[in-house]
C-alpha cells in the first residue's frame, strides 16, 4: 500500500459578482420592488429617468452586476428615501450586494 501525499495547492472557490435579473429581484423583494417601480413612474413625471433606465437595466440585462458603482451607489442613496428605508437597512442592502450562489449565476458566466 503505498501512501501519496497531495502536494496541490487547495483550490479557492470561484467567486461570482454576476447574478440574473430574476435572481437579483429575488434579493430585493416584492416589496421593495414595487416602491421603486413606483418611484421610477413619478420620477418620469417629473422628467428624471435615472432611476426608470436602471430598473429597464436590471430587466433587460443578461446579468445584474454587484460591483456595478452605479447601481450599488443608487441602492445606497435610496436608503435615504422615507419609504424605502426600513424595506433597505444595511443588512439587507448586504444581502441584495453579498457573493452569487451558484444557482444564481447565469449560465454563460459559469
Amino acid at each position: 500500500m503505498s501512501s501519496v501525499i497531495d502536494t496541490r495547492l487547495p483550490q479557492t472557490p470561484k467567486v461570482y459578482r454576476r447574478i440574473t435579473s430574476n435572481a437579483f429581484w429575488e434579493r430585493v423583494g416584492e416589496d421593495l420592488e414595487d416602491i421603486l417601480r413606483v418611484m421610477a413612474i413619478n420620477a418620469l413625471a417629473a422628467k428624471d429617468t435615472k432611476l426608470s433606465n436602471q430598473l429597464r437595466k436590471i430587466d433587460n440585462g443578461e446579468y445584474v452586476g454587484l460591483d456595478n458603482p452605479k447601481l450599488v451607489e443608487a441602492f445606497d442613496n435610496l436608503r435615504a428615501v422615507p419609504e424605502v428605508a426600513a424595506l433597505l437597512d444595511q443588512t439587507k442592502f448586504d444581502e441584495i450586494f453579498a457573493n452569487a450562489i451558484i444557482d444564481e449565476v447565469p449560465e454563460a458566466q459559469k
